[in-house]
C-alpha cells in the first residue's frame, strides 16, 4: 500500500475518533473508529492495524476510566440529594478535562500535525491489550 494512502486511512481513522467522541453516544470515540477500521480491512496492513488497535486500546482505557468516575460520582450526587443536600458538581470538572483532553483535545492535534507534516507515526503509547 503506498503511503499516501496510508496517510488518509489514519487521518480518517483519527477524525471518526474526534467526530465519536463528539457524538452523544456512549463510547463513540471508540465504536466509529472501530467500524472505520474493519471497514478498510482491518488486519490487511500491519502498519495501519498496530496504530489503530494503540488508539483503540488508548480510547477505551480512558472512557472506562470516565464511566467509573462518573458512576461513582453520580452515586455519591444520589446519596446527597436522597439526605437533603444539594451535589457539588465541582466533581465533575476533573473528568470533564480529561474526557476532552483524551478524546477531544489529543485526537485534533494529532489530526493538525498530520496535516502539516504528511507523516504518520506512532502517537498513542500502548496500554492494555482489548484489540490486537
Amino acid at each position: 500500500m503506498e503511503n499516501h494512502n496510508i496517510h488518509n486511512i489514519l487521518f480518517c481513522f483519527h477524525l471518526c475518533i474526534l467526530i465519536g467522541a463528539l457524538l452523544p453516544i456512549p463510547f463513540g470515540n471508540i465504536l466509529l473508529p472501530w467500524f472505520y477500521w474493519l471497514y478498510k480491512g482491518g488486519r490487511k496492513n500491519r502498519e495501519i492495524s498496530e496504530q489503530a488497535c494503540r488508539a483503540l486500546n488508548f480510547q477505551f482505557l480512558c472512557g472506562c476510566l470516565v464511566f467509573v468516575y462518573a458512576i461513582i460520582t453520580w452515586t455519591s450526587f444520589i446519596n446527597m440529594m436522597a439526605s437533603g443536600n444539594k451535589p457539588d458538581y465541582a466533581w465533575l470538572a476533573p473528568i470533564v478535562c480529561f474526557y476532552t483532553a483524551a478524546s477531544v483535545l489529543y485526537p485534533f492535534f494529532i489530526l493538525v500535525y498530520m496535516n502539516i507534516t504528511r507523516k504518520s507515526r506512532q502517537f498513542y503509547p500502548k496500554t492494555i491489550y482489548l484489540f490486537k
